[in-house]
């Protein structure tokens, strides 16, 4: 079957008019590709920038200024520095409360006090701030300001709450608080 001079020129512009929409489809995602491109490459720059940086130990990690962990452990009490020593051992929450005669509960408070006084977050925050100040102290100088000697947790820190109160000789500095002038176990 033959088309005549109208039907193929109605074909002709339908053809055209097709064409002219693929050619905008393409132009579009050229288009489109030149910014996909755009972003990929400012995204390449800022990882760039990023390997730039120096790396820190963690980024969870809230690192102290040394003068400032150096006066802050100086303010805790001898039942905190004991703390602090059991944790830098690697005590668990249960070793640590069979150790001074209390709850899991209990310590995790103590714990979660302790970081509000020493400006830290949790246990790696500790080691990473307060474990060189204290490596650093002579153990005469840790001994007068924490009442109780550096090696405290090495020799005594194993020991059940029993037995401490026989055989670790800070174990009242350590366990002992006082409420209004009364001393309380």
């Amino acid at each position: 079957m033959q088309m005549d001079n109208s039907e193929l020129t109605d074909e002709l512009f339908r053809l055209s008019k097709r064409m002219l929409a693929l050619e905008d489809d393409a132009r579009k995602r050229d288009q489109q590709v030149e910014v996909l491109l755009v972003e990929l490459n400012q995204k390449i720059a800022e990882l760039e920038r990023i390997r730039e940086q120096p790396i820190t130990i963690s980024p969870q990690i809230k690192m102290l200024d040394d003068g400032v962990a150096n006066n802050l452990i100086w303010v805790c009490t001898p039942t905190q520095h004991s703390l602090i020593l059991l944790i830098l051992t690697g005590a668990s929450n249960q070793e640590i409360a069979d150790r001074v005669g209390t709850t899991v509960a209990s310590i995790k408070t103590r714990f979660r006090h302790l970081c509000g006084r020493l400006s830290i977050k949790g246990r790696a925050d500790l080691n990473a701030n307060y474990k060189l100040v204290i490596k650093e102290a002579s153990d005469e100088d840790f001994l007068e300001r924490a009442q109780i000697p550096k090696d405290w947790a090495e020799k005594y820190g194993k020991l059940t709450f029993k037995q401490a109160k026989n055989k670790d000789p800070y174990h009242v500095t350590i366990c002992e608080t006082h409420y209004r002038g009364i001393a309380m176990v």
